[in-house]
Formats: C-alpha cells, structure tokens, sequence
C-alpha cells in the first residue's frame, strides 16, 4: 500500500500548475500517487497535467467536465490506493518534506488527521504582493474530546477548514 494518495483538482490554473506539480514530485518521501482531476479547463491545464502523466507513472489524470473542486476530490477518493490522503490545491507550493513530515507524524500518533501550518500569500498578475498570511501551529495532540473542547479555537486558527 502506498503511504499517501494526493488529490489535486485542476481549473485553470497553467500559470500556477508546474510549481505545485514540482512540489509534490520533489518531496523526500516519493512513495505517492497524484490525482490531477481536470474539471473542464479552458486553458492550458489539462495539457499541463497531461504531460506530467506521461512523464510520471505515479501521477494519474482525469479530464471531467466542469463539476466543482468538492466533486473532483470526492470522485478520487474512491480511487485512492494511499493509507493516508493529501488534499492539496492547484496553486499550491508544499515544503520538500511536508508528506514525509505529515506521514511520519501520522503514524507515530495513529492520527485520522494531520493539520500543519502555512503560509498564504495573494499576488497579481505582475507578481506584486497584496496580502500575506502565516498560520503557525504548535505540535499538539487532540483526542475527539480535545476537538471539542477547543473547537472554537481551532476553528479561529483556521486548522478546521471545510475540506
């Protein structure tokens, strides 16, 4: 079984899609499986994925007819062979060691969940810089009670997110 499965839903996105692509073929822990699931792009992203999954037997691609981020990652779920699943977006840049990181964290804990900072940063089409946002996580443990008992302060740290 591989240790974890990615799911990334792709729309429109060519000008991000390399860079988050990369990130994910440079981690140090490269037993994995990428699902690129095009939701009816109008650009140049589905060629993008394509050429990845030409390249590269690990990374699987699904062209679909526009259907919504929450569809696409629904649908590969089902799919997945990982033991664990990365949700990640398409404008996204992971850390060279966030899946070995997340992976050993999770099976050290027996974890269902694994939460990890990151930071945000919104820029224009000239790469100018508009906001930038950091969210740092101390290393915690929480049981189904702990969830609960701080739910509303997880939920402000924004660790609960919807996905």
């Amino acid at each position: 079984m591989l240790p974890i499965s990615i799911i990334m839903p792709v729309y429109n996105s060519d000008k991000y899609l390399t860079r988050a692509i990369e990130s994910i073929i440079n981690q140090t822990l490269q037993e994995w499986e990428l699902f690129l699931i095009d939701d009816g792009s109008t650009d140049y992203s589905g060629k993008i994925c394509d050429q990845y999954g030409d390249r590269d037997k690990r990374i699987k691609v699904i062209h679909q007819i526009n259907n919504g981020m929450c569809n696409a990652r629904n649908y590969c779920i089902s799919k997945a062979e990982g033991k664990y699943i990365a949700f990640m977006d398409n404008d996204d840049i992971c850390n060279c060691q966030l899946l070995e990181k997340s992976y050993n964290a999770a099976e050290q804990c027996h974890a269902d969940i694994v939460k990890f900072g990151r930071e945000s940063i919104v820029i224009d089409l000239e790469g100018k810089i508009y906001e930038k946002n950091v969210r740092e996580l101390k290393y915690t443990i929480y049981d189904k009670k702990g969830i609960k008992e701080n739910f509303l302060k997880l939920r402000l740290q924004g660790v609960l997110s919807p996905v």
